[in-house]
């Protein structure tokens, strides 16, 4: 069920002048969502009972040995160690729905993988994007031989997630992105939006109800409120006047007809400043949506996360950008947050969105309408791929990979 729904009056008093109205909530359609079935699979054998198995195979003559066995033999006389091996073994096992890789066998099929990945089938490069998860949608979405190149990077990784300290049986495999009755507000930029998109994409067959409070552009951005099973509730704010007030907080809870402060995590990224936008599509629309109000984008400063630290006591997932030019904010968050910890603050937990560019490479496009494909430099601006939002198509994407990090982290603060 999707709702759409006008900003309350109060909120258009105090911010929204009605000359700016228009033009601001996009007609939103709902589209049918795929059913995806998720089989995590595991197999324990005594070493014992399987050379017992193999001896008798051998006595009775057998000339052909299973493929289970064979993984299984392999591990037990090369490594019987070896916890590292154990663990890709449990970790391909989990990957291929119970089917065994063949040995040496490192192209995995896609279409097999458990895992919530938001996939976007295309009609190809420079086609008009696929219309999926309506309406909260997925844009930025990729095809052609740089991203299939960049695919083969990033499940390679992800079949190797052990490695980097990941946990194989939940990361990416959780059948609910929080625990029950509970509820996240992702709060930032583009990116962070980007990022939602992903989160919901991935679990688009559990979506309950969607109600868009307010849009401020057709690419996603505004404030949404959707509902999920056991009592879960996901609320996204993004580009959105209100942090250019100093009254951002009351004039969100009117917008959300809800208290931040019932929120039970929020997940905070990046506000753009005017100084970022200068000569931009988002200083117009944002000079627009202020105008006659008090809030003013080229003077006051969105809060950062010492601000939002001050008014809000639960736990923040700070999320840097997939932008380098994010990096030195990131050093910044970290040292923030070693300062509130310091003062007692133990339930901030910074992510950085770049963390996995060293292991699957760089894919950004700036595509939103149509099918794009991975670049590292596209447009007037040669660092403009590394600044980009990133690719999403058949395999998924980099948004994934911080999108399962959010979710470990909330239920790592929520104690679950």
């Amino acid at each position: 069920m999707v709702k759409i729904l006008q900003p309350t009056e109060p909120f258009y008093r105090q911010l929204w002048p009605s000359k700016a109205r228009e033009n601001h909530l996009p007609f939103l359609t709902s589209c049918k969502v795929r059913p995806r079935y998720f089989i995590m699979t595991s197999c324990v054998i005594s070493a014992l009972i399987l050379i017992s198995f193999l001896s008798s195979s051998k006595e009775n003559g057998a000339q052909s040995t299973t493929l289970k066995q064979v993984v299984r033999n392999d591990i037990i006389n090369q490594s019987s160690n070896n916890r590292e091996a154990k663990i890709e073994l449990i970790n391909d096992h989990l990957l291929n729905k119970g089917k065994y890789p063949q040995h040496g066998d490192h192209v995995r099929d896609t279409e097999s993988l458990p895992l919530r990945l938001c996939r976007v089938t295309t009609a190809g490069v420079k086609a008009p994007k696929t219309s999926i998860n309506e309406p909260i949608g997925v844009p930025y979405q990729c095809a052609g031989p740089s991203y299939e190149y960049f695919s083969k990077k990033l499940i390679s990784f992800i079949s190797k997630a052990s490695k980097y300290g990941k946990d194989p049986e939940h990361w990416g495999r959780r059948s609910l992105p929080m625990p029950p009755n509970s509820s996240i507000l992702f709060f930032g930029n583009s990116h962070t939006r980007q990022v939602f998109q992903s989160f919901m994409c991935q679990y688009q067959n559990e979506i309950m109800n969607v109600t868009r409070l307010l849009g401020a552009d057709s690419k996603g951005s505004g404030i949404w409120d959707v509902r999920l099973p056991k009592n879960v509730t996901v609320f996204g704010v993004f580009n959105v006047p209100h942090v250019y007030s100093e009254r951002w907080m009351e004039l969100l809870t009117l917008s959300m007809n809800r208290s931040v402060d019932s929120v039970q995590v929020i997940v905070l990224g990046k506000f753009n400043t005017f100084n970022d936008s200068v000569n931009t599509t988002f200083a117009q629309l944002m000079k627009n949506m202020t105008t006659g109000t008090d809030a003013d984008f080229e003077r006051i400063r969105p809060p950062d996360l010492n601000a939002i630290a001050q008014v809000y006591s639960g736990p923040i997932v700070s999320v840097s950008m997939f932008s380098a030019a994010d990096i030195e904010r990131y050093q910044t968050t970290l040292n923030d947050t070693a300062d509130l910890r310091e003062g007692g603050r133990t339930n901030i937990h910074p992510i950085n969105g770049r963390e996995y560019v060293q292991y699957i490479g760089e894919c950004a496009t700036d595509k939103s309408d149509s099918v794009g494909t991975c670049s590292k430099d596209f447009g007037s601006t040669k660092s403009r791929g590394k600044n980009g939002h990133r690719c999403v198509g058949s395999s998924g994407g980099h948004p994934d990979l911080i999108a399962w990090d959010i979710i470990e982290a909330c239920y790592r603060l929520l104690g679950s």
